[in-house]
C-alpha cells in the first residue's frame, strides 16, 4: 500500500500545539505502518534534525516547485494528481483540493465558527504575492464565497474535510460533537 502525510506542520522548527500533535503522531506511526507499505512523508523544505531515525519505508518527499503559497492546494493537489496514494492523511485539517477517496485528517476544534473575531479577516498572501490579486482569485476559484484570509481558509478547509475525507479525526467528545452539528449543517 502506498501511503502519503503531509508532514509539513510537523517540520516546523517553532511548533505550537497542531504542530506538535502532527509531529509526534507521524512518529508513532513509524511504530505501526506494517513494513511492506510505502510512505511518503510530504515537506515544504527539507527535513529537521529532530526527526529521529526513520524506517527504510518510510521516505520524505519535498514539494518545493512554486508556488509557495497555498501549499496545500497547489502543491499537494498537484502530486496527488500526478503520483496518487492509497491513503492520505493530513494530521492538520487542511487537505488538497485534489485527494484520494481514502484521505483521513485531524479537526483539532472549529473555534472559528463560534469565536469569528478571534480569526483574521485581513486578505492574506505571501511574500511577493500581491494580496488583491491572490484574493481575485480565491473568490474566483470558490465562486464569491470565500476570500483569502485566515477566517474563510479555515472555513473552507473544515468544509472541504467534511465532503472529501473518508474519516475525520478530532481530540475530543466535544470537538466531536461540535464537528458533527457543523458537519450536518452543510
Amino acid at each position: 500500500m502506498r501511503i502519503g502525510i503531509d508532514a509539513s506542520r510537523a517540520n516546523c522548527k517553532e511548533k505550537t500545539g497542531t504542530e506538535w500533535y502532527a509531529f509526534y503522531l507521524i512518529k508513532a506511526l513509524f511504530k505501526y505502518i506494517k513494513p511492506q507499505d510505502q510512505v511518503a512523508l510530504y515537506l515544504i523544505d527539507q527535513p529537521i534534525a529532530d526527526w529521529g531515525e526513520i524506517p527504510v519505508n518510510f521516505k520524505f518527499k519535498i514539494l518545493k516547485w512554486l508556488p509557495r503559497f497555498l501549499w496545500t492546494q497547489i502543491r499537494l493537489s498537484i502530486e496527488m494528481l500526478l503520483k496518487p496514494v492509497d491513503v492520505l492523511f493530513v494530521p492538520a485539517h487542511t487537505i488538497p483540493i485534489v485527494c484520494p477517496k481514502n484521505t483521513l485528517t485531524t479537526i483539532h476544534d472549529i473555534g472559528f465558527e463560534h469565536n469569528q473575531e478571534l480569526y483574521d479577516k485581513k486578505e492574506i498572501s505571501r511574500k511577493g504575492v500581491n494580496k488583491s490579486l491572490l484574493n481575485v482569485f480565491v473568490r474566483l476559484v470558490t465562486l464569491r464565497k470565500y476570500g483569502a484570509n485566515e477566517y474563510d481558509y479555515h472555513r473552507f478547509s473544515a468544509r472541504l474535510a467534511f465532503k472529501k475525507c473518508k474519516r475525520i479525526l478530532t481530540v475530543s467528545e466535544f470537538s466531536k460533537q461540535d464537528i458533527i452539528t457543523l458537519s450536518f449543517q452543510q
